[in-house]
């Protein structure tokens, strides 16, 4: 089990700043959610903030692999925790 915390007024301020979002169960059966903003600068924002993160984390990643991974998607044990980690993505965050 994941220890993902879960802060449900960081997915509402998600919501509240216009991003749509699409939780499943997928088939590795924990939860994905995919974020979406129709404001690309705001997408391409929230990846510059990514990029930063993780280099700061991790300055030796290749930005081939890391474009790769900073997609406003991300999964978790439960929807909570899915919907949470996506919030903190989409601003910028790492959790």
């Amino acid at each position: 089990m994941s220890d993902t915390k879960v802060d449900m007024p960081k997915v509402c301020q998600m919501l509240d700043s216009g991003w749509t979002v699409t939780l499943f169960k997928n088939q590795m059966g924990s939860y994905t959610a995919i974020g979406e903003h129709e404001k690309k600068l705001i997408v391409q924002t929230a990846k510059a903030d990514l990029h930063h993160e993780i280099l700061q984390a991790n300055p030796d990643w290749d930005f081939e692999l890391i474009d790769s991974l900073t997609g406003m998607d991300t999964d978790d044990f439960t929807p909570e925790q899915a919907l949470t980690r996506l919030a903190y993505k989409v601003h910028g965050e790492i959790i």
